[in-house]
């Protein structure tokens, strides 16, 4: 077999460079949000007011729209007029649509509320104009696109980090609703280290891989360094993107806008006008608690603000000089400079560390006899402690086994890939079953692949990953068809979203086939002997 043949067999690289050109993609993504001032189309509910439509943590993608897009029924995503200051979003259904004085009006409900926002024992919100609507869910056969209960992490995490890293925002209170700037940083980091865990080279640890790159033969060269600084530099650069955010219009008169910083770091601030006129400050640091207010003199437009706690290790001068280019470039290279800096900083750290422990493990082992004594006391101790240590390496050793994957493939993996299209049928009337949809149908595959002879983690894999990317594509051309305005920046965030989707689906997919198998496996040979015979990895 080739070598092209086998690389693309090989599902661990196929996945992990998938996994890798999703998160670029979902950096470009971002960073179109910057230039085109077009907000990242995903919410997460964080009420029960919707219940059974939609559960709290459930994420609902969004389309930007114009009330001429609106029809009774339609869910509707509209900035909240009673809560102002606190930039919170609603996301309700159409109750009525009426004209007053010519203009369209809308009046919403919560499906399991009893009153409509508009009325009630509740703060009304007055009836939605143009003005206040951002735009309507993602309706797939009557029902709204969703990911059932997948915004639950980020609520957790916004729960007991909102007071460490809320953003700069206009004033006083900061909205409960409001995502951190650390939370889909902490998502991507953790998966991207669980990458590098789980593709490390067979038979090799964490500290045994990183002994031989700093000091084995196989030690890196300057470039290597350099590559794998730029591997770190990709999740600093998530890191630091998802910038704290806010803006605010400015109308054709003198006024002082505030700017508060209710966290509890230090932040650079970087802000800059749109429209007929300047602004006084833009480029200034807050401390924490601390209120700026910056003065507008005769000007109309939007001031942006975007600001980071980490843009302090870019010195003032060089923002300024990207600031006089392009006020929005300035914020995108704070971010990648940044990334950059922490991503050479963690490698000369991990160098650094490495040197010093192997300087800890030769002075531990030269002054070992000094503790004989003691080592003898603590026997016991010791016992116990290698028990541990076995249990704890044999459960390792399984897991890594579970990663060490066949490079060929078994032609009729590419023919079962039809058994999952009978399920995309049920995909067309709604994705709010997307879960039950694909754990039904990896099971049933699962049977059958078994018995014609699939055996593999490599074949699994391709099973899973090939119907995960058919059904995330039934979101996404769903999803494009709703794009009517930005659509080149909707595009790249609904391709981004979808590629996440796709991994999201994989790993569900891949484990309920892998458990199935296994099951399969034990039963048949206690049942059959001959079946210990069978070559395979499950």
């Amino acid at each position: 077999m080739s070598a092209w043949r086998l690389n693309m067999c090989n599902m661990k690289k196929l996945l992990g460079n998938f996994a890798f050109m999703a998160i670029i993609v979902i950096i470009l993504a971002k960073f179109s949000t910057l230039f085109t001032n077009v907000s990242f189309p995903l919410s997460i509910i964080v009420s029960d007011s919707m219940e059974p439509t939609l559960n709290k943590g459930d994420i609902v993608p969004w389309i930007p729209c114009g009330m001429e897009d609106i029809k009774r029924g339609d869910i509707i995503v509209y900035k909240s007029m009673s809560s102002w200051n606190e930039k919170k979003y609603i996301v309700h259904r159409v109750e009525k649509i009426m004209i007053r004085n010519g203009e369209k009006l809308l009046i919403t409900k919560g499906d399991a509320n009893n009153y409509t926002d508009q009325s009630g024992p509740h703060v009304p919100e007055p009836a939605v104009n143009q003005k206040m609507l951002e735009g309507k869910l993602i309706m797939f056969g009557g029902h709204a696109i969703k990911f059932p209960y997948a915004g639950y992490p980020w609520l957790l995490i916004n729960k007991m980090a909102k007071k460490l890293v809320k953003p700069i925002i206009w004033r006083n209170p900061q909205s409960e609703t409001h995502f951190v700037i650390f939370t889909p940083f902490l998502f991507f980091f953790s998966t991207f280290l669980l990458l590098i865990v789980l593709w490390l080279p067979n038979g090799k640890n964490m500290k045994e891989r990183l002994h031989e790159l700093i000091f084995g033969e196989a030690r890196l060269k300057a470039s290597q360094i350099i590559f794998y600084t730029l591997i770190m530099f990709i999740p600093f650069l998530l890191f630091t993107s998802f910038f704290s955010f806010d803006h605010a219009a400015v109308g054709e008169k003198t006024t002082n806008v505030p700017i508060f910083n209710p966290s509890m770091m230090q932040v650079r601030a970087i802000a800059f006008f749109e429209g007929d006129g300047a602004i006084p400050k833009k480029i200034f640091d807050m401390k924490s608690g601390e209120m700026e207010l910056i003065n507008i003199k005769n000007a109309s437009g939007n001031i942006y603000v975007y600001s980071s706690p980490f843009w302090f290790l870019i010195p003032t001068q060089i923002l300024k000089i990207f600031y006089n280019m392009n006020p929005k470039l300035c914020v995108a290279m704070a971010s990648m400079l940044s990334a950059i800096l922490m991503a050479f900083l963690t490698s000369i750290i991990l160098i650094a560390t490495s040197i010093l422990w192997d300087k800890f493990v030769m002075t531990k082992a030269y002054y070992a006899f000094l503790s004989l004594n003691m080592s003898l006391k603590l026997q016991k101790f010791y016992s116990f402690h290698t028990k541990l240590k076995k249990l704890y390496n044999a459960i390792k050793m399984k897991l890594r086994d579970m990663a060490v994957w066949n490079a060929e493939m078994n032609k009729r993996a590419y023919f079962s890939f039809f058994l999952y299209i009978p399920f995309a049928f049920f995909l067309m009337d709604g994705l709010s079953n997307l879960l039950i949809i694909c754990i039904f149908s990896s099971v049933l595959t699962g049977v059958i692949s078994y018995f014609i002879g699939l055996k593999f983690k490599n074949e699994i894999a391709f099973l899973s990953f090939s119907a995960s990317l058919l059904y995330s594509s039934i979101f996404a051309g769903r999803a494009i068809t709703y794009i009517t305005q930005d659509f080149f920046a909707r595009f790249i965030q609904f391709f981004a979203a979808t590629m996440l989707l796709s991994i999201i689906l994989f790993i569900i997919m891949f484990s309920t086939m892998l458990l199935i198998l296994y099951s399969i496996r034990i039963v048949m040979e206690r049942f059959d002997p001959a079946a210990l015979l069978e070559v395979g990895d499950i």
